[in-house]
């Protein structure tokens, strides 16, 4: 039905006319009270102004359906994958952990490498605070992959981020494995990604692609073996604008290096995926995976690829940048959302961190947390069922052109100055992004941005969750065990390992035990990447975590620390009067883990001054209507002054700047007051209080 048909048939059947856009906001601004219409929308970090309302006509919806050309609306079958990651750090328990795991609903098994894994080293776990499996030799991967017994975790699809190359790696999978099952999923490098966080790799980024393309072909093109992250980028500050416009570069840059090695656009679509961390902004970032499927396919039309050809392999992940080491619990509540906005975007496979990983090795009860959030999502919620639920939102299908929009022009912006290799290499993309990450952490310490249970809603009798087991005699055991292994990068027996004949290769570990390093000596004989400037990767709330721990270090030594990281409210008046301004001021300090102690209310001078007499507390926060510090602040503050000199006196509330002058000259230290940077304004009270500044580590 047409639209006007649409429009005769609802006035026909309503006893109201139907209202026409300038009726709309016309009492949108008489219910505003002549506000401006623009103080209902919302400015983004993408640069993108967020209206209160989208309705028909705000986007076309004349696309294509799911599983067709550009596949902006994903699939025909939204049965994505869950895909948890394992996150041990022996070989034993790995196996133990991922095997309960795998009989439980996941799909896929993801594994978390140690970073000296990745780099072709062994690991040393004892002295290491680093999580994920270490993968050292072939026996290694045998205890890890369960290879000699009756349920081997080969049998399933893999996700594995090997780091640069995957190529080594691989063959001591393929070494190990005693099954005649195919490998199958991903197990891929993401050179430029890798070289993007540490500035250098084990190898050239020509040795990475070749070793990918040798893994694909080696298994018939069962695994994806060439990665594409856009999570460097997503922890380094970026907006959705810069993570689809660096990940669309990044793909180019491959398919490029992909045809000059003679492969096929049927074959690049079977290597390469595609990784993308699903943040708190949920309509944003269901925006971000659809604009990016269909710049995508546009792309590889360019390229000449057919429509089936356009096709991608998207791994949604969590937020890492939205996790906090406080308040763990909340982060079950941040991951359910993200893991929503997953599911609606229609990715392939997803990974849902669980909520207590930055505080320890995930534990059965976490791990399942997290599982189950997919499954609920997938089972019960009945989300696997619908093809493209954001499908036909005006909210959503604008978003998605506005960002595509803003993506296609950072991307030809890159392509102009030389593609990502060279605007990674050359710093361009390291300094643009360390720039958004100082402005986000600033709005951050401001609390625009809100991380709930840390720069607000403090919760002062926060839990910790239950610990893992103590796993370090088998770390001990293990370094004992990867003792001899570790000089023989130094020796000369290195494996000779052919592109075009892995399976000699696999024979000769097989024969010789050769360790990793070995195996990436054998894999890697040109310039290794080395580059100057790095991405500064972080998480939103570290700073205020910091700023926490310094006052909890403080809390914990003798009374008179615990005083000079204690509040007290001196509120003026009844409880009308005053609340709003104590609630700030609570808020505020409790942002830092301050103690806070909190009054009913002052009806006289006489009566304050007494009461901060008795209190430990060395921060004394006036609280009250601006009336009430007219007629009290003139008596209070010298009386404050003289008879408590040694407690900091601030004032909750921006009055102006005469009489801020004046309360100066009578002892008042400092002001707090809304949009001020809390971070820096409570270090700032901290450094005048003589509290010890952390110790960098």
């Amino acid at each position: 039905m047409a639209n006007d048909q649409k429009e005769k048939v609802l006035q026909e059947i309503c006893s109201f006319p139907v209202p026409s856009d300038d009726k709309w906001y016309e009492a949108v601004e008489r219910s505003i009270k002549g506000k401006p219409f623009e103080t209902l929308t919302t400015p983004t970090r993408e640069e993108i102004t967020l209206q209160p309302l989208y309705r028909r006509g705000s986007a076309s919806l004349d696309f294509a359906p799911p599983g067709r050309a550009p596949y902006r609306r994903g699939a025909e079958n939204n049965q994505w994958e869950i895909t948890q990651t394992i996150r041990e750090s022996t070989p034993a328990r790995f196996y133990n952990e991922a095997n309960e795991d795998m009989q439980n609903g996941q799909t896929w098994l993801g594994v978390k490498l140690h970073p000296a894994t990745k780099r072709g080293e062994i690991p040393q776990l004892s002295s290491s605070r680093s999580e994920g499996l270490p993968l050292s030799d072939l026996e290694d991967v045998k205890v890890a992959f369960g290879t000699a017994t009756d349920l081997p975790l080969f049998q399933y699809p893999l996700y594995v981020e090997t780091g640069a190359n995957p190529l080594p790696l691989y063959l001591l999978f393929k070494a190990a494995n005693e099954t005649t099952a195919p490998f199958k999923g991903v197990i891929a490098g993401d050179p430029l990604g890798e070289a993007a966080i540490h500035g250098k790799l084990p190898c050239s980024v020509n040795e990475a692609i070749q070793g990918a393309v040798a893994v694909f072909k080696d298994t018939n093109g069962g695994v994806r073996s060439l990665l594409v992250s856009a999570e460097p980028y997503h922890t380094a500050g970026s907006s959705a604008v810069e993570e689809v416009s660096y990940a669309l570069a990044t793909g180019v840059y491959y398919v490029k290096e992909l045809r000059k090695k003679n492969l096929s656009f049927s074959e690049i679509k079977n290597l390469l995926a595609f990784v993308f961390p699903l943040g708190q902004q949920q309509f944003m970032e269901i925006a971000k995976i659809r604009a990016f499927r269909e710049l995508w396919a546009n792309i590889m039309e360019a390229f000449g690829a057919d429509d089936q050809e356009q096709q991608t392999f998207i791994h949604g992940v969590t937020s890492m940048w939205s996790k906090t080491k406080v308040e763990p619990y909340v982060n079950i509540l941040r991951t359910a959302a993200e893991s929503f906005t997953g599911a609606v975007a229609c990715v392939n496979s997803m990974d849902v961190v669980p909520f207590d990983v930055l505080l320890q090795k995930p534990t059965s009860f976490s791990r399942r947390v997290a599982r189950n959030t997919q499954l609920i999502m997938k089972e019960e919620a009945y989300l696997a069922h619908v093809s493209d639920p954001a499908g036909g939102s005006h909210y959503i299908e604008t978003l998605t052109n506005q960002l595509a929009e803003k993506a296609w022009l950072s991307f030809q912006e890159i392509e102009k100055q030389g593609g990502m290799l060279e605007v990674l290499e050359n710093g361009a993309i390291q300094t643009h992004l360390l720039d958004m990450l100082v402005s986000r952490k600033t709005a951050i310490q401001q609390r625009k941005e809100v991380f709930v249970g840390v720069n607000n809603y403090f919760n002062p009798d926060d839990r910790t969750p239950p610990a893992p087991s103590d796993d370090s005699e088998e770390r001990k055991a293990y370094d004992q065990e990867k003792e001899m292994g570790r000089s023989y990068e130094q020796l000369n027996d290195v494996p000779t390992i052919a592109l075009e004949n892995l399976q000699a290769a696999v024979q000769q570990i097989r024969t010789s035990q050769a360790p990793l390093p070995a195996l990436f000596a054998g894999c890697h004989r040109e310039e290794k990447v080395q580059w100057e400037e790095v991405l500064t990767t972080s998480r939103g709330s570290e700073a205020f975590e910091q700023l926490q721990k310094r006052v909890q270090d403080s809390q914990c030594t003798e009374a008179e620390g615990r005083g000079k990281t204690s509040v007290f409210l001196l509120n003026i008046g009844p409880i009308p009067h005053h609340k709003p301004r104590a609630d700030f001021a609570r808020s505020v300090f409790q942002a830092g883990s301050f103690a806070v102690e909190s009054t009913a209310g002052f009806s006289s001078i006489e009566e304050a001054v007494a009461a901060v007499k008795k209190t430990n507390a060395e921060v004394i926060v006036i609280c009250g209507r601006d009336k009430a510090y007219a007629d009290w602040m003139e008596k209070l503050l010298p009386q404050l002054s003289k008879s408590t000199p040694e407690k900091m006196k601030v004032l909750a509330g921006k009055p102006e700047a005469e009489s801020l002058r004046y309360w100066q000259t009578l002892g008042l230290e400092d002001i707090i007051y809304q949009h001020m940077n809390v971070w820096e304004k409570l270090h700032h009270i901290l450094d005048r209080k003589g509290v010890e500044p952390l110790e960098k580590s």
